[in-house]
C-alpha cells in the first residue's frame, strides 16, 4: 500500500467515524477493501497521529470524540 492508498482509506475510515456509519470492524474492513489486521493497523495509526478514534460496541461503528 503506498502513501497515497493509505492517506485515502484514513479519510474514509475518519469520514464514516465521523458519521458514526463505519459498522463492524468485518463490515468496515470488507467496505474498504483490507483485511481486519489491516484495519487494525491504521485505526492504530490514526491514533498514533493523536485523533481520538474508539469502537463504541452500543453503535456498533467506530466514533471520532
Amino acid at each position: 500500500m503506498n502513501i497515497t492508498e493509505n492517506r485515502y482509506l484514513i479519510d474514509e475510515i475518519l469520514k464514516l467515524a465521523h458519521n458514526k456509519s463505519t459498522g463492524t470492524p468485518n463490515q468496515l474492513s470488507d467496505s474498504v477493501g483490507l483485511s481486519v489486521r489491516s484495519l487494525y493497523r491504521i485505526i492504530e495509526s490514526i491514533k498514533d497521529q493523536g485523533i481520538p478514534i474508539r469502537y463504541s460496541r452500543s453503535l456498533r461503528s467506530y466514533i471520532v470524540e
